[in-house]
């Protein structure tokens, strides 16, 4: 670190802290984008039922603001998930006949992607 005068020393520190800011921001960009498509791909695998077409239509949306980043997997199926995750009753007219099992196949890749975020991000940073 070179030697600086008293009256430039807040110019400095500014100039590190902005500098520290900018890898920070970019860092957490890309493990934050990475995670996001690789929870897709197993989204994509994941789950014992025979619904290519559901498997098919997981989509990863990336909202990158001023002040933070935000990354979305879904899918375009959207109230199919919930039956899915959650099981439902099924009925034929009108009358319930039995209950769909669960799938829990979008809370463990959930769970392990905030995890994998958080120590990317822990790790590099």
């Amino acid at each position: 670190m070179p030697r600086i005068k008293p009256e430039q020393f807040a110019e400095t520190v500014n100039k590190y802290l902005e500098e520290y800011a900018k890898d920070v921001d970019e860092t957490m960009a890309k493990v934050v984008t990475e995670t996001a498509l690789d929870a897709e791909q197993k989204l994509h695998s994941a789950g014992d039922f025979n619904g290519t077409k559901y498997k098919r239509s997981w989509d990863t949306q990336i909202n990158r603001k001023r002040l933070y980043i935000e990354a979305r997997v879904y899918n375009k199926k959207g109230q199919l998930t919930h039956l899915l995750e959650h099981g439902h009753v099924l009925a034929r007219g009108g009358r319930i006949i039995g209950e769909s099992p669960e799938f829990k196949h979008i809370e463990p890749i959930n769970d392990e992607a905030q995890k994998k975020v958080e120590e990317e991000l822990i790790k590099k940073l």
